[in-house]
């Protein structure tokens, strides 16, 4: 009996990262023109920092926090 075995490509990172100081800049300018989702839904696996991420999310935006 053979195997296949599918290979996906790499992932292109580099094209993913953004600034920090892009992302904050968009942020205001969503605020200002009051473009801002009624809420987030964050998801993943244990570990990899969703609650951090939420937090911050939170008091970034002015967000009540719900865990």
């Amino acid at each position: 009996m053979s195997t296949v075995q599918a290979t996906l490509p790499e992932p292109d990172h580099q094209a993913e990262l953004i600034e920090s100081s892009q992302v904050l800049s968009r942020i205001d300018a969503a605020k200002l023109a009051n473009e801002l989702p009624r809420y987030i839904a964050i998801e993943g696996p244990v570990g990899v920092g969703k609650t951090t991420l939420a937090r911050k999310l939170s008091e970034l935006l002015n967000y009540p926090l719900m865990l």
